[in-house]
């Protein structure tokens, strides 16, 4: 391991150590089966259950440490951390659990993409007697965005008046 590799492994290690909040992060991370190549805050305050504000000191850190860029929220855009290295790894160091930062290519899709994939329901509706709709969902929807999914399939109805 480098120097450089090694100072970035203690400073994670000393982080994972000290702070437990910044433990349930570093868990979460090392806990996943995929990287990605962005992290949201409001994603990961969820959870871990964690302030919002922890969370940001928290990828400002990671920043400090050059493993990515914390990107402040702007307009509709939220605020996230695009990660240069390996979030699995990141943890898996802090942990112990590894001695390497992975740098090898990140796939291109985010967070929030990825736990869609790997943890969604999708449920036939029927429409009419001979219509089904499908819609797939995250297992762990919440009530805001099943209000959302609704309000947007209201917007969707087409009012055929006497027609039928």
């Amino acid at each position: 391991m480098s120097p450089v590799n090694r100072k970035i492994s203690d400073s994670l290690i000393g982080l994972y150590t000290k702070d437990a909040e910044y433990r349930k992060i570093f868990d979460y991370l090392a806990s996943r089966s995929n990287n990605a190549t962005e992290t949201k805050v409001d994603r990961l305050a969820y959870v871990t259950s964690l302030p919002r504000s922890r969370v940001v000191q928290f990828m400002r850190e990671l920043e400090r440490l050059e493993l990515g860029q914390f990107i402040v929220g702007r307009k509709q855009w939220p605020s996230r951390f695009r990660w240069d290295v390996g979030l699995v790894s990141v943890g898996q160091v802090a942990s112990k659990e590894s001695d390497e930062i992975s740098t090898d290519a990140l796939e291109e899709v985010t967070e929030d993409e990825m736990e869609l994939a790997a943890d969604a329901v999708t449920y036939e509706v029927p429409l009419r007697p001979d219509v089904k709709a499908k819609l797939t969902i995250p297992s762990n929807i919440t009530k805001v965005e099943t209000i959302r999914l609704a309000n947007f399939i209201r917007g969707l109805a087409v009012d055929v008046g006497d027609q039928g």
